[in-house]
């Protein structure tokens, strides 16, 4: 794709997620040969994936967690119901599925009845902001 001008390269994407499609076309290949190169599968030449790569990095390609949830039928997801506001039962119960999971594979939330998701005091002690991901 062609780098805007004025902003410094790449402004287009600084507005919007970046997905595979912009990096199969910053690199010049197809959405299917993108992703296998940034998932190590297929048989690629090696320029190919390092293209892959370096176009990823350049526009700061991260991959779409919902969407491979969506296709693997798994969300690795934990969530928690629970009146303890204290995080005496709770944080312990939501710290395992964190510790024995694959780094960044597991999502932990965690809810307390009568308060709100976000900016409450019994909410924030028992799961960060946007949940604990390991």
């Amino acid at each position: 794709m062609a780098s805007a001008e004025a902003g410094g390269e790449h402004e287009e994407y600084q507005m919007r997620r970046v997905t595979i499609r912009d990096v199969a076309a910053e690199a010049g290949v197809s959405i299917g040969t993108a992703s296998k190169a940034l998932n190590g599968q297929g048989k690629l030449r090696a320029e190919t994936r390092e293209r892959v790569a370096e176009a990823a990095q350049r526009l700061g390609f991260a991959p779409n967690t919902l969407a491979q949830a969506l296709l693997a039928g798994r969300s690795f997801t934990v969530g928690l119901i629970t009146t303890d506001s204290f995080g005496r039962f709770s944080i312990p119960v939501m710290l395992g599925p964190r510790t024995h999971s694959a780094p960044g594979r597991c999502r932990c939330s965690c809810a307390i009845p009568g308060t709100t998701p976000t900016g409450s005091a019994a909410t924030s002690r028992c799961c960060p902001p946007g949940g604990w991901t390991a």
